[in-house]
């Protein structure tokens, strides 16, 4: 009891900087915790359309866990055929149908708009690969393979990936987990949509090493957007 009267006393006679400093103290933390808009963010609520960073991440920097790809800096045109294909049905995801769905033409086309400006920098949890890796990667992306009739990736994607127009995505710093995950679906016949089948026919001739050592290379290259590309 006498510890007990000894810490109640403290307290009672405790300063009133120091209440109000300790109050402050717990507070803190709270208003830290508030989520910051960002641009893209703002966009959607004024649409009044679902936040596309609920899944794509903050600034567009996707989510591996999930498999979520980045959005920040791919093409405008890219993205919103990506939304016009998932809204018919030519692309198949069922969240992405629904989301794309509940979009007009103005409010994608905006929200396109809004992430292909983006340049977020890559976040901590992108992963790291070997050397022997990535050049493995750089030689089927830059070279490609001709003995089993394999063109490099970069051929319709850009140099280094910087993608190519409305159909040919941006490649260079996507995440690594998205870029693997969608070969397969290509190689698979899971997705569609590409002119002339091209890309599963393109996938369909790939090994797994191939698939991972493509989506390592592809994700260790810096990232940029389309603003910072027409300045080069």
């Amino acid at each position: 009891m006498k510890n007990v009267v000894r810490r109640r006393r403290a307290v009672a006679f405790m300063p009133a900087s120091s209440v109000l400093a300790t109050f402050l103290l717990l507070l803190v933390p709270k208003v830290m915790a508030q989520p910051v808009e960002g641009p893209c963010m703002i966009v959607a609520r004024d649409l009044a359309v679902p936040d596309c960073s609920r899944c794509h991440g903050e600034g567009g920097v996707g989510r591996a866990t999930d498999g979520y790809p980045r959005l920040a800096g791919l093409s405008a045109a890219y993205l919103e055929r990506q939304l016009r294909l998932f809204r018919d049905g030519e692309r198949q995801n069922g969240e992405m149908g629904e989301v794309a769905r509940q979009l007009t033409d103005d409010a994608g086309r905006a929200l396109a708009a809004c992430y292909a400006g983006l340049a977020t920098p890559k976040p901590d949890d992108y992963e790291m690969f070997e050397a022997s890796f990535l050049a493995a990667g750089e030689h089927l992306a830059s070279v490609g393979r001709w003995a089993d009739n394999l063109p490099a990736c970069n051929q319709c994607h850009g140099p280094q990936g910087v993608g190519v127009g409305e159909v040919f995505p941006r490649l260079a710093g996507q995440r690594f987990e998205y870029i693997e995950s969608q070969l397969r679906a290509w190689r698979e016949g899971h997705r569609s949509g590409d002119p002339l089948s091209l890309m599963g026919t393109v996938a369909a001739r790939l090994e797994e090493a191939d698939i991972r050592a493509v989506a390592a290379y592809y994700a260790s290259l810096p990232v940029r957007n389309v603003e910072q590309d027409a300045q080069r």
